[in-house]
């Protein structure tokens, strides 16, 4: 037997057909990733490493073949660099005086 869909409220989640499916697996052309990137908002929330997607965008002719091959080796490879895993975690007291 399957298992039941998740349920929420009486809300029945939409299923992927087998091609939606498939997709969400393909590998992604240079342009494709290009497009995607020159898609998005710039001016939004940081990345991890401090620049946001107009710095990407400003300097595509500089790094972008970089961050394509990074972004390939991660598809191809399913591991991050370890510069890229790692954070900075800061407690601060939410207190007048800490």
């Amino acid at each position: 037997m399957q298992n039941p869909r998740p349920r929420l409220g009486g809300i029945d989640f939409k299923k992927l057909s087998e091609e939606e499916k498939d997709s969400l697996e393909e590998n992604f052309s240079r342009e494709n990733f290009r497009e995607v990137v020159f898609s998005c908002e710039g001016d939004r929330s940081l990345g991890p490493n401090g620049f946001n997607l107009d710095f990407l965008k400003r300097c595509w002719n500089v790094i972008g073949e970089e961050v394509i091959y990074c972004v390939q080796q991660f598809y191809h490879k399913a591991i991050l660099p370890r510069a890229m895993t790692i954070a900075f975690l800061a407690l601060i007291p939410k207190v007048d005086n800490p």
